[in-house]
């Protein structure tokens, strides 16, 4: 699923875009440069605010494979606008971008079953609220036994947290301010 993003030029930088499509070619280069290169800061970002730390509306790290994933495509200069993509090749960021609720078959698996014994075991415990992990202590446990879990169904309701999304139009005045930038230098 994709969704387009449209950032808004101030009426000057409008007027410079419609020349670009007679522009000689070397110009619309300049320009694919510039997004690429605040679509590289947009990467930077939402690694850094939206996929580094846990929130409401942040994900964290648990594997570093879905911050890791996040690309951006080349620009692409027409004489309809510029054309660029952020995302991943990872499957369950689409779910986490757009939300999900519905049915999910769970398949079979074994489930360990533990028993607390005596004494306590030091244990990481994160902070929602502030992000910190600080050590407790625990009861020990041990597992004591196995059990077979049938497929089943489970109703699941994963709220979107579009971290690409929120991040392209929280930086919507970077990329305006660095295209008519370069429109102005290009046509001056």
């Amino acid at each position: 699923m994709s969704i387009n993003i449209q950032i808004a030029l101030d009426p000057k930088s409008q007027q410079l875009l419609a020349k670009l499509a007679h522009a000689p070619e070397e110009a619309r280069t300049q320009l694919a440069r510039v997004l690429d290169r605040e679509n590289m800061f947009t990467v930077g970002r939402i690694q850094a605010d939206r996929l580094s730390r846990r929130g409401p509306e942040t994900l964290g790290v648990v594997t570093n494979r879905l911050r890791g994933s996040i690309r951006a495509s080349k620009a692409v200069v027409t004489s309809g606008g510029i054309h660029s993509a952020l995302g991943t090749n990872v499957g369950y960021a689409g779910v986490h971008e757009f939300g999900f609720e519905g049915k999910v078959t769970v398949k079979a698996h074994t489930r360990r079953i533990y028993e607390y014994a005596q004494g306590t075991a030091t244990q990481a415990v994160l902070d929602p609220r502030t992000g910190r992990i600080s050590r407790t202590k625990a009861p020990k446990r041990k597992t004591t036994g196995v059990i077979q879990v049938r497929t089943h169904t489970r109703n699941v309701k994963m709220p979107a947290r579009a971290f690409i999304r929120r991040t392209i139009e929280a930086r919507s005045g970077a990329y305006s301010v660095a295209i008519g930038t370069a429109l102005s230098r290009i046509f001056s």
